[in-house]
């Protein structure tokens, strides 16, 4: 292996650790997808770092190191094995740099995603992002409230990458990350649905059914309402969505109302806070660190809204990881004479000090019931009892479904009213 590190020739020389983790990212699945093979990380002489090695079957080697900036994870070193082709590699790191290069066009992307309710106006922040609803001629089931089931289209940008595989994953992070920013910060469930496979009955014409294995799916119609100048289905021939005001918004559980009327049930239209703007330019403000923090906090309370079918206990259970994504760290308060180890806050005291300052609960006991909960999923010892016999007959645990709306009050309070302290501190 040569001793000279050629990580500059991939990377630029400086960059703050927040963008140098993102193209290290995208860097190590630039190489994967030109070599073709990557060995499982494995330690390296620092035990902090991490190496890589990429190959391929022509004998080029790369051995890349990875560590930590900042507590950013980036790429920190890159070194050529003894057998490669020099010149080779000098021009995939050209190919490369412009690959990771972030100075070029945004493109405009479109994406179906499904909510609770019905989207029926639209909602821009900025040249970022739009919802919209679909065209009044596609396909939507008006009597339909499941949860999930209302198609809208996303449009939101991407920079553009001259790697098709960059570009590709740069409009999958993106549409992720705006997923779960709606899941962090709105009172709905998001989701995109993914194609895959499964058994369902289809009515034949003897008024029998057929056991089919198909493929799950919607496919959109065409749509063609005229753009703006930035790409986005243009504001004049859609309505503004309905904003409520913020303290209305989040002072109280919004379970997705319904209404009734001659078609039968459904949910009332999307609505969102009028402070939904000032919430997501704090989230872009923040650093990579606390966003990071409130997307996984975003993901928790998301995988508890899908979940909360198939399992009350798993959706509760994701409430609390939720809620653990946003602790602090435990302060020291001492060390042991004898042994000289420090002494920490408890958890319990953590907790409800957390709660206590982004939720604001109104009862401290529910705030003692709902660590005694934590405990218990979190040990084994508790188990919702319709989860426990895995049926549907008879009515569910009442007190556990009480509970998970205590918890979706409280997560979502939190993580809005977290997102806005950080906005004071910028």
């Amino acid at each position: 292996m040569q001793s000279r590190s050629l990580v500059h020739q991939f990377l630029p020389d400086t960059l703050p650790s927040e963008e140098l983790a993102a193209l290290s990212e995208e860097l190590s699945l630039f190489l994967f997808w030109h070599f073709g093979k990557s060995s499982s990380p494995s330690p390296y002489i620092d035990e902090n770092a991490i190496e890589t090695i990429y190959a391929n079957p022509r004998g080029n080697q790369l051995r890349v190191i990875w560590g930590k900036t900042n507590k950013q994870k980036v790429i920190q070193e890159i070194y050529l094995c003894d057998e490669a082709d020099s010149s080779l590699i000098t021009s995939l790191a050209i190919q490369a740099r412009e690959a990771l290069s972030t100075n070029q066009e945004t493109e405009m992307n479109r994406a179906i995603l499904f909510a609770d309710n019905t989207v029926t106006g639209y909602f821009r922040f900025l040249d970022n992002f739009q919802i919209s609803p679909i065209p009044c001629n596609w396909n939507d089931q008006e009597n339909c409230a499941r949860p999930g089931s209302r198609p809208f289209i996303l449009q939101f940008s991407t920079q553009k990458s001259t790697s098709q595989h960059i570009h590709r994953y740069r409009q999958r992070k993106r549409l992720n990350e705006i997923i779960l920013l709606l899941h962090g910060l709105l009172c709905n469930c998001f989701s995109q649905k993914h194609l895959k496979q499964d058994w369902v009955l289809v009515p034949q014409d003897d008024s029998d059914f057929e056991s089919k294995y198909l493929y799950h799916g919607y496919i959109p119609g065409n749509d063609d309402r005229p753009l703006d100048r930035k790409g986005f289905i243009s504001p004049e021939v859609l309505e503004p969505m309905e904003q409520i005001p913020a303290g209305v918004y989040y002072s109280e559980l919004q379970t997705s109302p319904m209404i009734c009327d001659d078609s039968g049930f459904r949910r009332v239209p999307l609505r969102v806070p009028s402070n939904l703007t000032r919430s997501l330019k704090i989230y872009h403000s923040m650093d990579a660190s606390a966003k990071q923090q409130f997307l996984r906090a975003a993901h928790w309370k998301k995988n508890s809204s899908e979940t909360n079918e198939i399992s009350q206990s798993l959706s509760i259970f994701c409430f609390f990881a939720a809620i653990d994504s946003l602790l602090p760290l435990p302060k020291q308060t001492g060390s042991c004479e004898e042994c000289h180890r420090p002494f920490q806050e408890g958890q319990s005291k953590i907790f409800s000090e957390f709660l206590e300052k982004y939720a604001h609960p109104s009862s401290s006991k529910l705030k003692k019931d709902l660590y005694k909960l934590r405990s218990a999923l979190v040990h084994g010892n508790s188990l919702g009892s319709q989860d426990l016999h895995q049926t549907n007959v008879g009515i569910r645990d009442q007190k556990l479904s009480a509970q998970i709306s205590s918890m979706n009050t409280l997560i979502h309070k939190s993580l809005v009213n977290w997102l806005l302290e950080h906005g004071k501190k910028t």
